[in-house]
């Protein structure tokens, strides 16, 4: 979640697909395999923006309402997600603009952890 500037707690989730849903209805996103493995399918979406094909998570990432994904290790999964979550973050985008917003890696890593203690018990 993350309190909007009318001091309102909203859910980054809602906030980030109504921006995913606006990009697709206004781009029209082409996608393509580029890799499968035994239990997942990686596709590359791009969006043609004027004459220019840009990545859709490039995009979301740098409007600032989708984060770069990151490994068990806490490093990205790919590198030039992680330069423009970096930029979007400095820049105050999206959902950053809003002092509560964490990455939703902390989130996970905190549920995961707790998780964890409580199994341990």
């Amino acid at each position: 979640p993350y309190t909007d500037k009318r001091g309102q707690k909203r859910d980054c989730g809602d906030a980030s697909l109504a921006v995913f849903a606006a990009y697709i209805k206004d781009t029209k996103p082409v996608c393509a395999p580029v890799a499968k493995t035994a239990e997942f399918s990686y596709v590359v979406c791009y969006a043609t923006v004027g004459k220019d094909r840009l990545d859709l998570a490039t995009m979301m990432i740098t409007s600032g309402y989708a984060f770069a994904s990151l490994n068990a290790e806490s490093l990205p999964f790919h590198a030039p997600y992680a330069v423009a979550e970096q930029d979007a973050r400095e820049r105050r985008a999206g959902l950053w603009q809003f002092e509560d917003v964490q990455h939703p890696a902390v989130l996970l890593s905190r549920s995961a952890n707790e998780r964890a203690k409580k199994a341990k018990q």
